[in-house]
């Protein structure tokens, strides 16, 4: 395993750099990566695997986010279902039930 001489800081400051470079309209990718070479005199293969890794943790926490939303939708249609055929059992046990006249004591 190879040791890595740049501090956890130094890596998320060149992720965060590359990132705002493509959001400040870089032309490529490549050309982010450069522009971020440029400031912090990082080579760019390990700039590159920084961004990879964050990446791959992002698109990890999306996916774990849509899979709890799809089991929490799943939960409530099912519960919807149960609250919809309780109103119905109650509306037809509502009809067996003599109504009151609001006149009558």
């Amino acid at each position: 395993m190879a040791i890595n001489p740049y501090d956890q800081e130094t890596r998320q400051r060149a992720v965060r750099l590359y990132f705002e470079e493509l959001a400040d309209g870089a032309s490529s990718k490549a050309a982010a990566l450069r522009a971020v070479e440029a400031v912090i005199g990082i080579k760019t293969s390990a700039i590159r695997n920084w961004v990879r890794a964050e990446e791959k943790k992002v698109d990890a926490a999306v996916e774990y986010s849509d899979a709890v939303k799809d089991a929490e939708l799943i939960t409530l249609r099912k519960e919807n279902a149960g609250l919809k055929e309780a109103n119905e059992i109650l509306k037809l046990t509502s009809a067996f039930w003599p109504r009151r006249s609001s006149t009558a004591n």
